[in-house]
């Protein structure tokens, strides 16, 4: 990509300090600069660089960025009446070290006045909050500069300030140039007439006393939306890496994580040419492994279908300003678990029982969901409540273990020994993440569930929050952290245990059953009609099931349909449902209805 061209300064006049500059809301009358010469700009040849592993050092490189943003050029005098220093501004990155040895500027002293040269100071600052420069300079470098225009070549103009100390840095800076009298520098600057600044205020003069921002000036009318040619000669390192997540796969189909943890740097603009470019699409290339050949992509979400080992392989490229091509590739295996993750399901949750005071029979039910005895050694919950199993902890395939806060008030009204006695903590009436980890520290379920809607809720009697449920996973195979996949139990215990008026229902230790659990109708059922019906349905609520959720479950006890009822009598329309049996549950009220279409 090779760009020739040469620009007029502006016009046959350049009055960069003419009649209207103003700064800090204060208008000044500065001297113009006259000049017609023109600057002719000619870009750097390509060349290339060799790709190396994970970490490599990049070789050095002058970050023109200023220089490429620009579609014209012209002069900025700078002399100690008006603006003895301007700046401009580079970022630096939280997890790179750039190393800065020095910087190119353009400029040329204006006349003979006083001779035909001038001393110029060029100095790096760490930038401020302000993004101007701040403290005391980290490096600095005096340039003789001449009247020697050279036809205008920016080549030719350009000026190599080199410090006797490479500067390292992790955070933004600033590059300055300063003159030591009123003899006039012009500073050439990209153009501020067509806007090559880009608003993105990285130059700034010193004027009046202080550092104020370019955009914060004007020339005529204009704003200095525009750059200083300050272009650091900068080196650094290009890490490539990548995380993993889950680091093993556990089981088929697995869903893993891949998250782009590379240098911070080859996502800048101002240090990537392809970002300025917008062409930021070609820093990463991944190679998941899995048949899907190279995909140019920063983060991504892959599903790995089957337990073996994967490949995995990122690619990084930076484009350097020279057109050098700094990349580097890092690689990791993807492998199975040395033990699958085990298929323990969370399946029911008594966390707010009706019992006043403290609460004695709160419980969780996990069903195991394999083929083989599991044996629990070493299994811990990692949030809800304290439990290591120990070595006597095991579940059989298709069993539930259940594991309660209190033995004696699990058994007094349930019925029998809870598999185990959490140590320490209890379920919050207000809903909370439970999980279990195996002996590897790895998730093996978790369930965040809540006491508002969508999950089951509501304190009245059959309800969980406090009602005398527990809540009840519908379906071993569906997700439990679904809400629609729960409903509120509604299986008395032990022949009908009540507990300050509620009755106790759940079914720890075995299956759920609300789904297929029905009612006979009383003065307080809800009346449903037609029945069967081709879909439209009126339901009559009596007072007491105001304010409930009308639930509708499928025979397999999936909850298809749901809505929170306010009026005495509601229509529905279920016909986009499939004609079948189905359950219509309201509090802890259950009728069948029959959709024939």
């Amino acid at each position: 990509m090779k760009k020739n061209y040469s620009l007029k300064l502006i016009a046959a006049t350049v009055a960069l300090f003419a009649a209207g500059f103003s700064a800090n809301a204060q208008t000044v009358n500065l001297t113009a600069v006259n000049d017609s010469r023109q600057i002719q700009y000619v870009a750097p040849q390509k060349v290339t660089a060799v790709n190396n592993k994970a970490l490599v050092a990049c070789g050095v490189d002058t970050v023109n960025y200023p220089q490429r943003k620009a579609t014209g050029f012209g002069f900025t005098g700078v002399n100690t009446n008006q603006l003895p220093s301007v700046g401009q501004y580079y970022n630096g990155t939280n997890t790179d070290s750039i190393t800065v040895s020095g910087f190119d500027f353009l400029a040329v002293k204006q006349d003979t006045t006083k001779g035909a040269t001038m001393v110029v100071v060029a100095e790096m600052y760490l930038a401020g909050t302000d993004s101007f420069a701040t403290g005391m300079p980290l490096g600095s470098d005096t340039i003789i500069v001449d009247t020697s225009f050279f036809g205008g070549n920016l080549v030719a103009l350009t000026k190599s300030a080199t410090f006797q100390n490479p500067v390292t840095v992790g955070q933004p800076y600033v590059l300055v140039v300063s003159v030591l009298d009123t003899l006039n520098l012009l500073v050439v600057r990209n153009s501020f007439a067509n806007g090559d600044g880009g608003f993105e205020d990285l130059s700034s003069v010193f004027f009046n006393g202080g550092w104020t921002s370019g955009l914060s000036i004007a020339f005529g009318g204009a704003a200095f939306n525009a750059d200083f040619l300050f272009h650091p000669y900068v080196s650094y390192d290009l890490n490539t890496d990548f995380s993993i997540n889950p680091d093993s796969l556990g089981m088929p189909n697995q869903t893993v994580s891949i998250v782009n943890t590379s240098s911070d740097i080859i996502n800048d603009r101002m240090y990537n040419l392809a970002v300025a470019l917008g062409l930021g699409v070609l820093n990463h290339t991944y190679n998941f492994g899995n048949g899907g050949g190279d995909v140019r992509i920063t983060d991504s979400n892959v599903v790995y279908s089957t337990l073996q080992n994967y490949t995995i392989t990122l690619n990084d490229t930076l484009i350097q300003y020279n057109f050098n091509r700094c990349a580097s590739a890092e690689t990791k295996i993807l492998a199975p678990a040395v033990n699958p993750l085990a298929p323990l399901v969370i399946s029911e949750i008594n966390y707010n029982p009706a019992e006043g005071g403290t609460d004695s029979t709160e419980y969780i039910e996990i069903y195991h969901n394999g083929t083989t005895t599991l044996q629990l050694n070493g299994y811990t919950f990692g949030e809800g409540v304290d439990y290591l199993f120990g070595i006597n902890d095991s579940i059989t395939s298709g069993q539930y273990f259940v594991i309660a806060v209190d033995s004696s008030g699990f058994r007094n009204t349930y019925g029998f020994d809870a598999d185990a006695i959490w140590t320490s903590g209890g379920l919050s009436n207000g809903g909370e993440d439970i999980s279990i980890l195996d002996a590897m520290n790895r998730t093996v379920d978790s369930v965040d569930f809540d006491d508002n809607m969508p999950w089951p809720s509501g304190s009245l009697a059959g309800q969980p929050d406090g009602g005398g449920a527990s809540i009840e996973l519908m379906n071993v195979n569906f997700d439990n952290n679904v809400a629609s996949n729960w409903v509120a139990s509604t299986a008395p215990v032990n022949g009908g245990i009540m507990v300050n008026g509620n009755p106790v229902t759940g079914t720890p230790g075995n299956a759920f059953t609300t789904s297929i659990t029905t009612v006979n109708r009383t003065a307080n059922n809800f009346k449903m009609y037609p029945n069967p019906t081709n879909g439209l349905v009126t339901v009559e609520l009596p007072a007491n099931l105001l304010n409930e959720r009308v639930q509708v479950f499928a025979i397999s006890g999936k909850l298809v349909a749901e809505e929170l009822v306010i009026n005495e009598k509601v229509n529905f329309n279920f016909s986009d449902l499939d004609s079948g049996v189905y359950f219509i549950r309201v509090g802890n009220l259950t009728e069948k209805l029959i959709i024939n279409k």
